[in-house]
């Protein structure tokens, strides 16, 4: 996921060729670290957010000729910028396509599944069993098709005093629970992980059709922000803290 620049030591950074607008995964040949003076802030009313040295080489098309990128620093994007009446009207690129890999030893009923368990599961420490918790009857309904699409056995258990809830328990070998466990997946596999976030932590606007993923764990946003950008799907991510009575 994200690394703060301060933090950046040996990682592998994610690479854009502009020809096949794909990414991979490589280790930078060099890197700067250098005092800054003055940074530059660029933002977008939606998706994008930047603070760049003033050297820091932007990539960018227009609508005029999409299919070529160009280059130009940021001090002459924020001149170029400051010196149009409508200002700069270039377009940086905020998703791209997946590196080309093979899929994950993972059919798509269990990538689904594994999307739920994500999200409402608990899986202990000892033994092959998880358990998923719900009381929305929706979520009860789609596990219930995952869980039989997929050919696996389950039991669900009422607590008296919990009538609403219902928990479903079943075993799952392979024991797969944080999303970040998927970096490594195809892009048709992402594409799969994009749709079934959906319906568990997340919100859809119905007028746009765009939804929000909810999430405490910064490297889960992290994630399903690159697999909707690898399904052509810009996403940003926000920071919501909630102040306790």
């Amino acid at each position: 996921g994200w690394v703060p620049i301060r933090n950046y030591k040996d990682h592998v950074i994610a690479e854009f060729d502009p020809v096949t607008r794909r990414i991979a995964f490589r280790k930078p040949k060099e890197w700067i670290k250098e005092t800054c003076a003055y940074m530059y802030r660029f933002r977008t009313a939606h998706t994008l957010d930047m603070m760049l040295s003033e050297e820091h080489r932007v990539i960018y098309d227009t609508r005029y000729s999409p299919n070529e990128f160009r280059v130009m620093t940021a001090i002459r994007l924020f001149e170029k910028h400051n010196s149009l009446k409508d200002g700069w009207s270039g377009r940086i690129p905020t998703v791209f396509d997946a590196e080309c890999r093979e899929d994950l030893p993972i059919d798509d009923a269990t990538m689904r599944l594994t999307v739920a368990i994500a999200a409402d599961g608990h899986i202990p420490l000892r033994g092959r069993q998880v358990m998923v918790t719900l009381r929305k009857n929706r979520k009860k309904q789609r596990v219930r098709n995952l869980l039989k699409s997929g050919g696996v056995e389950w039991e669900e258990r009422i607590s008296p005093k919990r009538p609403t809830e219902v928990r479903f328990v079943f075993l799952w070998p392979n024991r797969i629970k944080p999303l970040t466990q998927l970096w490594k997946a195809s892009k048709r596999q992402l594409e799969i992980i994009c749709d079934e976030v959906i319906y568990w932590d997340s919100t859809t606007d119905k007028d746009d059709g765009s939804f929000c993923f909810s999430t405490s764990k910064e490297d889960e946003s992290d994630f399903i922000q690159y697999a909707l950008a690898c399904c052509g799907r810009r996403a940003s991510i926000g920071k919501i803290e909630y102040k306790n009575p």
